[in-house]
């Protein structure tokens, strides 16, 4: 995983997780249609495409947000 902690590829995907007062969570875009985001967590295939299981060409993008 590059050291920014983001991926593109889909690797190291992980459940959301608490850094100090911020909320660490992993979404992520089909590679077939483009369709997302989806959290990780919830969803291991697209819902607009046939159900195509996520994969290491699929785009994830990490995303940190302060905790409400």
């Amino acid at each position: 995983m590059p050291a920014s902690g983001s991926s593109k590829h889909g690797h190291h995907a992980r459940d959301p997780s608490k850094q100090g007062n911020k909320v660490v969570e992993y979404f992520w875009y089909c590679c077939r249609c483009n369709y997302g985001p989806f959290n990780v967590n919830h969803y291991s295939s697209c819902t607009y495409c046939s159900n195509h299981n996520k994969g290491p060409c699929c785009q994830v993008e990490k995303i940190v947000r302060k905790q409400s």
